[in-house]
């Protein structure tokens, strides 16, 4: 993702559907957990607009979990930060 600023907001948009009941979701940016977000249901839907500073070289990706234990997780999406 280009960024024209590291202040530019990133809208994060979610569609997960699970195996089994989903327990939670997290968007994990640079290595930290910006965001927890308690599930239910096998299909869900989230969307958060993060805000924080964004660093060049910098990465945000998903990750979700079933009440199962099980885990899937998105590709991480690399932050630009427009020179």
């Amino acid at each position: 993702t280009l960024l024209e600023s590291p202040s530019q907001p990133r809208r994060i948009r979610v569609h997960v559907i699970g195996t089994d009941e989903l327990d939670y979701l997290r968007i994990v940016k640079n290595n930290e957990t910006l965001v927890r977000h308690e599930l239910s249901g096998d299909e869900a839907f989230f969307e958060y607009t993060d805000t924080s500073p964004a660093r060049d070289g910098g990465f945000t990706y998903v990750r979700v979990v079933q009440k199962d234990g099980n885990t899937a997780w998105s590709s991480p999406v690399w932050a630009r930060v427009q020179e």
